[in-house]
């Protein structure tokens, strides 16, 4: 049946992502560094495996198989996780541009 507003839609879809993100926080969580189960994020171990992020609306197999390279970790562990990996978000290293005479 077609919806009769676009944002009703949009409200559905949005809760449908929602609830299977936090169904798998709720299996996988809490943080593996520091155990808090507050602001969760999806990180890859790996992050050279990644292929995406935005998991939640692939198929079962698909889903399943990104979300397998993946742990919980809270906001601030993952970001301590991605500088001391020196890695961007695609598990690339990263180089700055600025050397130490030009920050001088």
């Amino acid at each position: 049946m077609p919806w009769a507003k676009v944002e009703d839609k949009l409200k559905a879809q949005s809760a449908w992502r929602a609830k299977r993100r936090a169904d798998w926080f709720a299996e996988n969580g809490p943080c593996v560094d520091c155990g808090s189960w507050e602001n969760l994020r999806l990180d890859h171990v790996d992050a050279s495996t990644k292929i995406n992020h935005r998991v939640w609306t692939w198929s079962e197999v698909r889903r399943l198989a990104e979300l397998a390279k993946c742990v919980a970790r809270c906001q601030s562990c993952h970001v301590v996780k991605t500088l001391v990996n020196n890695e961007n978000a695609r598990g690339e290293a990263i180089s700055s541009v600025l050397t130490e005479a030009v920050v001088r």
